[in-house]
């Protein structure tokens, strides 16, 4: 993302579930940063009851995600935006990584997320998605909560998000995807007949890094 105010826009079938979480961290440290935005995904409905979704043609379980409720609400994104990079939540896309969370936060375009939801999306929507991202191989009700996900695990790399500028650089995976971040310690110095290690209240650097080594 760069260095003007940026956007994230999330369409979705429950603005409640992203509206309330906007206003904690790290969402709101990011608000000079980035100018977040919700689309009703019902707003782009068809018909009197605001219809978005359908039954599997050719039968199936489920109701799917309607393809042109879906084009018309990205395209009506895409307007608000100079550049925009389109992510669906779905359980066959890529699964999320650090690597794929460095890249986006280092993509100059704004991002727009598709939240799926229901039984997926009718297979011609992909046409209009740039990527599609899974979180993992478990099921959820919505992609609403895997897009806050990501967008918490993006604007910790946006310089200005965190209090301290080198949190993210000493988080887990921030060298790879095999990167776990080291043991850490505060008071009490003796818990029950746990201990901090005598070492970390030693003051010595090298004897410190030693350990941590």
């Amino acid at each position: 993302m760069g260095n003007s105010k940026s956007k994230i826009i999330f369409i979705t079938t429950q603005p409640e579930t992203i509206a309330p979480i906007l206003k904690s961290f790290p969402y709101y440290k990011a608000d000079k940063i980035i100018d977040f935005e919700i689309l009703n995904l019902r707003d782009f409905g068809v018909g009197k009851h605001h219809s978005i979704d359908g039954r599997p043609t050719g039968g199936g379980d489920g109701m799917i995600l309607r393809v042109d409720c879906i084009h018309r609400a990205i395209e009506l994104a895409k307007e608000t935006c100079q550049k925009s990079y389109v992510i669906g939540l779905c359980p066959k896309g890529e699964v999320l990584q650090q690597s794929t969370v460095n890249s986006l936060s280092q993509n100059k375009q704004d991002l727009i997320f598709v939240c799926g939801r229901f039984g997926g999306f009718d297979e011609r929507c992909y046409t209009y998605f740039d990527t599609h991202i899974s979180v993992g191989k478990y099921i959820l009700s919505s992609g609403d909560i895997p897009a806050l996900m990501i967008t918490d695990a993006v604007l910790r790399q946006i310089p200005g998000v965190l209090g301290n500028p080198v949190s993210a650089s000493h988080d887990s995976f921030s060298s790879g995807e095999q990167d776990i971040e080291r043991p850490q310690f505060t008071k009490p110095d003796s818990y029950l007949d746990q201990k901090t290690p005598e070492v970390l209240k030693s003051g010595d650097p090298k004897q410190i890094k030693e350990y941590f080594d």
